[in-house]
């Protein structure tokens, strides 16, 4: 058995625990292992591992997984997050097979990302008005609760009419209240 088989087979023997270890206890190479079961389960078949070194924590794939937690978040939970976002979003919607990892570092995917998964409430840019429409996350939310709410005026409006705290915690209003124009 060469080098490279023996650095694989100890990173092969950690997927495994990505079914018991909880999320925000995984590493780099659970991370890893994450993305074989997702490209797995998308095109029943096994990825390609490149092999491309002899030790394991210098391959393209352990590469591109700390690329994108040193681009988007060293938490593991958001990592697979993204992970997730990449195949719901991108991979379903490709013409062609993808046959590299290095697709997860797309500048676009990754901004795309950003923009609709971590702008939080507490971090919406400065200047928001009334007409601007509330996150996705919100929308869900209401929309699963019947209650017509689009926008931040509509938001503010419900809020003052109704004063419920389950939705006030939910969009942090005493903070959100100063920024809406």
């Amino acid at each position: 058995m060469d080098i490279k088989e023996t650095y694989a087979k100890k990173l092969f023997s950690k997927f495994p625990e990505i079914e018991t270890l909880a999320v925000e206890n995984w590493v780099t190479y659970h991370l890893v292992g994450y993305f074989f079961k997702k490209y797995k389960d998308y095109y029943g078949c096994d990825y390609a591992f490149s092999y491309s070194k002899p030790q394991v924590s210098k391959c393209k794939e352990v590469f591109t997984i700390n690329r994108i937690k040193a681009m988007i978040s060293g938490d593991p939970k958001t990592v697979k997050e993204y992970i997730d976002y990449v195949f719901e979003k991108k991979v379903s919607h490709s013409k062609r097979k993808l046959t590299s990892i290095t697709f997860l570092i797309a500048e676009n995917t990754m901004k795309d990302f950003r923009l609709e998964k971590l702008l939080q409430p507490d971090r919406i840019h400065d200047k928001i008005d009334r007409s601007t429409a509330i996150p996705d996350s919100w929308k869900e939310y209401f929309d699963n609760k019947q209650i017509p709410v689009q926008t931040y005026g509509q938001l503010i409006f419900y809020i003052e009419a109704t004063k419920n705290e389950e939705v006030m915690d939910l969009v942090n209003y005493d903070q959100l209240k100063g920024k809406i124009i």
